[in-house]
């Protein structure tokens, strides 16, 4: 199924479509995966992308499925990030590290069914929330929010937290620019692949300035200065003229 919001259908059902897909594969991956394991990645991943489309709808609104999707990432946020560190070990190490099953395996288990839970009866709700009442003023007013918050959360030095909660408004704003490629003349479309890689590179930063045991300097800095330049160049417009841009692109 696409990810993306057909040009024959609502931009809100197309939402909720293409959102009811993301906690689908969420659900499946820690279904049938061996915990620990790939599967964890995989279903933040589409939570994570769930979510930033449901909070195009304004906030009284989008109270109830927001927090469930919120807290199903956060108990899986843990095992994400013991993997990550376990993984930069190993290339550290050459590959000597130990690779014996992690510790807290019962712990692991037990967050994933917690995840399923949240994220059935999200999956369950969502065809009935606001968010299939969004159309093109909303969804470019949810957008506009994301992007001011993209700007405002810009960084004026390399502290690592900073530049991660600059990653995560990044993300959200990538996520939600993304099912709507198909509408888009060029404008949003350009702005999802800043938006994309920009995330990807705060990422690979924050990773290896936060896990990696011997992280390397010159490479921090040669990504953290890769990021500046692609946000620059997402974030030159303020607010308004980036909507007016997006208005006159999509269809």
């Amino acid at each position: 199924m696409s990810a993306r919001v057909r040009h024959d259908e609502e931009i809100g059902s197309g939402l909720v479509r293409v959102a009811s897909a993301h906690l689908d594969h969420a659900i499946r991956a820690l279904t049938l995966t061996e915990l620990p394991g790939p599967g964890v990645f995989e279903a933040r991943r589409r939570v994570k992308r769930a979510r930033a489309l449901v909070r195009l709808v304004p906030d009284p609104e989008r109270s109830g499925e927001e927090p469930v999707l919120r807290h199903a990432a956060r108990l899986l946020a843990p095992i994400r990030d013991h993997d990550v560190h376990r993984g930069l070990r190993r290339l550290a190490d050459h590959g000597d590290a130990d690779r014996s099953p992690m510790p807290f395996a019962p712990r692991v288990r037990l967050a994933a069914r917690g995840a399923q839970t949240d994220l059935l009866g999200a999956r369950l709700r969502l065809p009935t929330t606001a968010l299939v009442d969004i159309d093109l003023d909303a969804y470019l007013d949810g957008v506009t929010e994301s992007y001011r918050q993209v700007r405002r959360a810009r960084p004026d030095d390399g502290d690592v937290e900073a530049l991660h909660d600059w990653r995560r408004s990044v993300k959200v704003l990538a996520f939600q620019l993304r099912p709507m490629r198909d509408r888009s003349a060029g404008e949003l479309t350009l702005a999802a692949r800043r938006a994309g890689e920009l995330a990807r590179l705060l990422g690979d930063h924050h990773d290896l300035a936060l896990f990696a045991v011997r992280p390397d300097r010159d490479e921090l800095d040669a990504i953290e200065a890769r990021a500046r330049r692609i946000g620059a160049e997402l974030t030159a417009s303020k607010a308004k003229a980036f909507r007016r841009t997006l208005a006159d692109d999509v269809a």
